[in-house]
């Protein structure tokens, strides 16, 4: 009922807060969830990034099998009237599509770290659904070319 305008209308800011969760960088995994910052192999990540390129990365083979997680954006406890799923939207300057989803009752946003709109790089992008195929997890994105 998900892949369609009028499955996605009919789910709560929480369903899709909490099936969309917000795709996490290797760094940020092992700062703010790894209960050791990642001193030791776990079931997500081998040990903490060494270099810029492994910190900023969604997923990296080997090392990093990614992770999605609730942030305060996803948070309906904190923020029941707020809060959104995570969309995995291009970086664009004028990208219209989570305004679009906003205004249709359709609680999803993007997280990213793009200027303009919140976006993904197309790199990021890449390394977000393999993380989210090697995790199990959900993944929202636009299509695009």
């Amino acid at each position: 009922s998900l892949t369609i305008f009028h499955g996605l209308k009919k789910k709560t800011r929480m369903e899709l807060a909490d099936t969309f969760r917000t795709p996490t960088t290797w760094d940020d995994y092992c700062t703010d969830v790894s209960e050791d910052n990642c001193k030791f192999n776990n079931s997500v990540a081998e040990r903490a990034p060494t270099n810029e390129e492994e910190k900023k990365s969604y997923f990296f083979d080997p090392g990093y099998i990614g992770h999605f997680r609730m942030t305060d954006q996803n948070d309906c406890t904190k923020n029941n009237t707020t809060c959104t799923g995570t969309i995995i939207s291009p970086q664009c300057r004028y990208d219209k599509g989570p305004s679009q989803l906003l205004a249709n009752d359709i609680y999803l946003k993007p997280q990213g770290d793009q200027m303009f709109n919140n976006g993904y790089t197309i790199p990021s992008a890449t390394q977000i659904w393999r993380a989210a195929n090697a995790t199990g997890s959900n993944v929202f994105a636009f299509g695009y070319e």
